[in-house]
């Protein structure tokens, strides 16, 4: 489910918000549209609590959380990139946009994190701009 609108802490921990563009948001419209179709031609509907990332026609399971795990370590190694872990992932998205420009508040909204504080540390790596 896709919820746009304010990004108010929920007591949920497993729909906390997080902060997307609308270039992203766009696209998972797109995603949505294509499930809806793949479920029409399978015979079934996607309800409104769906899982948008789900194996299952219906969205009615999710993916396995080690299902993003063991593809990225499938590319990794197809790569010949061993040594990297999926989490780096997440510190080089966070220097590149600290690098681009993007204030420290956006970044850790994009990581999902409450505060800053985690996300000092990709400032020491991030040339001074002027």
């Amino acid at each position: 489910m896709l919820v746009t609108g304010s990004s108010r802490r929920h007591q949920d921990p497993r729909r906390a918000p997080i902060s997307i563009d609308a270039g992203t948001v766009a696209l998972l419209h797109q995603y949505r549209t294509w499930v809806e179709d793949r479920a029409a031609f399978c015979g079934v509907q996607v309800g409104p609590e769906a899982f948008e990332l789900s194996e299952w026609p219906d969205g009615s399971k999710p993916y396995r959380p080690d299902k993003a795990t063991a593809t990225f370590a499938r590319l990794r190694d197809q790569a010949g990139l061993s040594e990297a872990r999926l989490h780096d992932l997440r510190h080089f998205m966070a220097t590149q946009m600290i690098g681009a420009g993007h204030d420290i508040r956006t970044v850790a909204g994009r990581l999902g994190h409450a505060q800053t504080v985690h996300d000092a540390e990709h400032l020491r790596c991030v040339p001074y701009r002027t």
